[in-house]
């Protein structure tokens, strides 16, 4: 038997056999197949590539490889389930914030206003960059701007390849999702989050991101870059919490881990949109003892905090507890300083170290609440050779609420 679908030479007589004539019916039924599924599916192809279908809605017209930030999808759920499913399109808007339009698009063809083409949201493609630094390995959007992005030393669009030179030039980038990780200079002073901030978190805004320099090959805080608002989501303390934002609301201080000055790594939160510092709270706390502390014992204490010029108590007590046998056998009055470190496996402030503390005699204290500080006679001395009288003092700052007893008045003073 010879080939069904041999073919014929011009002038042959025509014979169709029938497996051939089968044979083309079932190209037929195939392709009309095909067709169908790509009316039920068309955007197969474009998933698998990572292209959806982008409006330009900036009210310009915009060139190819222009970035549009991704806002809402043109058809939800609720409009058309059908052709939310068959059809993955958003609208498109110019870039609002460098850190709040990490999800863009970037066009394989010209739009012109409100019209819709194709966008790539993930994977390789060429677009302009404003390279800052030589050494930025990724690019950001940059508020406002659609024809290009701007370099940075960490983001989510990776840089594989850009002319060199600084200025705006042409690259090959990889769009993708990733942490972003940052190092930043604090600067200023810690402030409350206040509503409708996150209560429980502590802000510091004009922090500038550190770079690495290549030109002076080194890290550097800098100047032309925008500030930025840091988070301290864990700054404070769990056990004591709810008294330290109390604090810190009313009077500005707090005990903080890191201060002005200080290069802190920070990871972007994608869900609240901050950046926030990666450190726990500061678990080393100065104080003056409220009561008296015996040797392995515990005791009331307020906290101490530096307001510019002294440290003084401040309107918090808290318990501190002598674990390693710090304290004297004879124990130690109210009005001592110390140190005390909070353990994780005790959930304790253990004692770590005592002192006579730093704070102003007669000042005061610092700011409202804060405790007194007084000087007491601890002695008095008469010599009835030289017929003089010595007499022994010692400056005690007691905490809030503290009162001057006997206790206070014991040991030498000069």
């Amino acid at each position: 038997m010879g080939d069904p679908l041999k073919k014929v030479q011009a002038g042959e007589r025509l014979q169709i056999p029938a497996a051939a004539y089968n044979a083309f019916i079932d190209a037929v039924r195939a392709d009309r197949s095909r067709r169908h599924d790509a009316l039920d599916e068309p955007q197969r192809e474009t998933r698998s590539t990572s292209i959806i279908r982008v409006r330009n809605s900036t009210g310009a017209d915009l060139d190819r490889f222009s970035i549009l930030a991704l806002q809402d999808p043109i058809v939800t759920p609720t409009d058309n389930l059908s052709e939310f499913k068959n059809r993955v399109s958003f609208n498109g808007l110019a870039p609002s914030s460098p850190i709040r339009s990490p999800r863009v698009a970037i066009l394989l063809e010209p739009l012109t206003d409100d019209a819709i083409g194709r966008g790539i949201v993930a994977g390789v493609t060429p677009v302009r960059i404003d390279v800052v630094r030589d050494t930025d390995l990724y690019a950001e959007p940059i508020a406002g701007t659609t024809t290009h992005l701007r370099s940075t030393p960490n983001g989510q669009t990776r840089i594989l390849w850009k002319e060199a030179g600084t200025g705006v030039k042409w690259a090959v980038v990889r769009l993708s999702e990733r942490a972003r990780f940052a190092v930043f200079q604090l600067s200023g002073t810690w402030q409350a989050a206040v509503s409708p901030e996150p209560d429980g978190w502590m802000k510091m805004t004009g922090c500038r991101p550190v770079f690495y320099f290549g030109s002076s090959h080194t890290y550097a805080a800098d100047t032309s870059d925008a500030t930025e608002t840091i988070w301290h989501q864990a700054g404070y303390p769990p056990a004591q919490r709810s008294a330290v934002v109390a604090l810190h609301k009313s009077t500005g201080r707090v005990p903080a881990r890191f201060g002005s000055g200080d290069w802190v790594w920070c990871l972007w939160n994608e869900y609240e949109s901050r950046w926030q510092v990666l450190g726990d709270y500061e678990d080393h706390w100065r104080f003056v003892l409220s009561s008296s502390l015996t040797r392995c014992g515990s005791a009331s204490a307020a906290l101490v905090l530096y307001d510019g010029t002294k440290w003084c108590p401040q309107p918090l007590v808290f318990t501190v507890v002598d674990a390693l046998g710090v304290v004297p056998a004879t124990g130690v009055p109210a009005g001592k300083y110390g140190l005390a470190k909070h353990f994780a496996d005790s959930g304790v402030w253990e004692v770590i170290a005592l002192a006579d503390g730093c704070c102003d005699p007669g000042s005061g204290g610092s700011g409202s609440g804060s405790g007194s500080c007084v000087t007491v006679v601890t002695k008095v001395v008469f010599d009835p050779i030289t017929c003089r009288l010595s007499v022994c003092t010692r400056d005690i700052c007691l905490p809030p609420g503290a009162t001057i007893s006997a206790e206070h008045c014991g040991g030498s003073g000069a």
